[in-house]
């Protein structure tokens, strides 16, 4: 089959930033109609982190707006349809002859773990990036830069990040994401690189070991302040923070969040920062929420609801009326040492509701 301009926002679209490369969207292509429909596969990542599949469903969100900025670069015609409450988004482009091109500024979109420079941004800076992003129905971006707010930010993150890989049933969640079964630097198709983590290569065979490690010997050597650590240190180092805010947790409004959040990472590869999800808090609030019972007593009922609550001051001094469903530092630094690749396009497919023919 020759190139198609589905076949391009097919493309863009598995090009977009997902929990722990866990890819969770799924495709149904009907290519008669010229649509491409895109759902949770919620197969796709069952841990504790995705809590009521609102991690995946910000995923699709950033997929959506992958084929929205393609269909855009190339001046093709598209609506938007059926994006109710259940989340699930349907883009309808008119017939085109040019299979078009993608915007090489999501091709270059990485996440970059490496401690960052803390350089500050100027002005114009600052107001470019905030023009680029703008907002959607119910959803906007809050761009931190001042030192003082980072900091408290970068303390609730590593408390965040303290009792998430301090809590073996999430701690090993994450392991089984990383590729221990291949080369530190493989661009491997799912999960991810030991070489994308950026640790050195003794923590590398601390995090092989870790799997076998109960956190009733992990919590008295000081595990979690050994995440909490790392944690903060990455966050001090951002020239900033992007904070995305929606009005519902809704599977439609986490798409939402998700078309936002990527937007405002490709204004930032855009202008050559560097970006990470810095998620701990979002996850452990979706837990609280939306988790098992057995999930929340082994996190630490009393301490999750106390950073939650200290979360929600900080908002508050700030001013937010709506809560936070993604945050992102940026900054500068060289480039990751390694990337993570993608699933074959026909993994994330799935047959149409219709007669027409589904493939990808």
């Amino acid at each position: 089959m020759n190139q198609s301009a589905i076949d391009t926002l097919l493309e863009a679209a598995t090009l977009a930033p997902s929990g722990d490369n866990t890819q969770p969207w799924r495709f149904a292509v009907d290519r008669e109609h010229w649509t491409v429909s895109v759902e949770v596969d919620p197969t796709r990542d069952p841990s504790p982190m995705n809590a009521g599949q609102r991690m995946a469903w910000i995923a699709v969100g950033a997929a959506v707006e992958n084929m929205i900025r393609t269909a855009e670069k190339n001046s093709w015609a598209y609506e938007i349809l059926d994006a109710g409450k259940a989340g699930n988004m349907r883009l309808q482009l008119q017939p085109t002859s040019t299979p078009g091109t993608i915007d090489p500024v999501i091709r270059a979109r990485v996440t970059n773990r490496r401690v960052y420079d803390a350089t500050p941004i100027p002005a114009d800076g600052l107001n470019r990036l905030q023009e680029a992003t703008g907002q959607i129905s119910g959803v906007e971006a809050t761009w931190i830069v001042d030192r003082s707010i980072l900091g408290r930010l970068a303390k609730l993150i590593a408390r965040a990040d303290a009792l998430m890989l301090g809590t073996k049933s999430i701690r090993d969640a994450f392991l089984a994401k990383v590729r221990f079964d291949q080369p530190v630097s493989t661009e491997v198709d799912a999960g991810l690189s030991l070489g994308s983590l950026e640790v050195s290569s003794i923590e590398q065979k601390l995090l092989r070991l870790m799997v076998y490690v109960p956190d009733i010997i992990l919590r008295p050597l000081g595990g979690r302040r050994i995440f909490a650590g790392v944690a903060e240190k990455l966050a001090h180092s951002a020239t900033g923070v992007c904070l995305i805010r929606a009005e519902d947790s809704s599977a439609a409004g986490q798409v939402r969040v998700g078309r936002l959040w990527q937007r405002a990472w490709l204004a930032l590869t855009q202008d050559g920062f560097a970006a990470q999800p810095m998620m701990s808090l979002c996850v452990l609030r979706n837990i609280q929420e939306q988790g098992e019972r057995e999930i929340v007593d082994q996190v630490g009922r009393d301490a999750l609801e106390t950073l939650l609550r200290d979360f929600e001051r900080l908002e508050s001094d700030l001013g937010m009326s709506v809560r936070t469903s993604a945050i992102m530092r940026f900054g500068f630094a060289p480039p990751p040492s390694a990337r993570t690749g993608r699933l074959r396009l026909e993994q994330s497919c799935s047959a149409a509701d219709s007669s027409v023919s589904s493939q990808c």
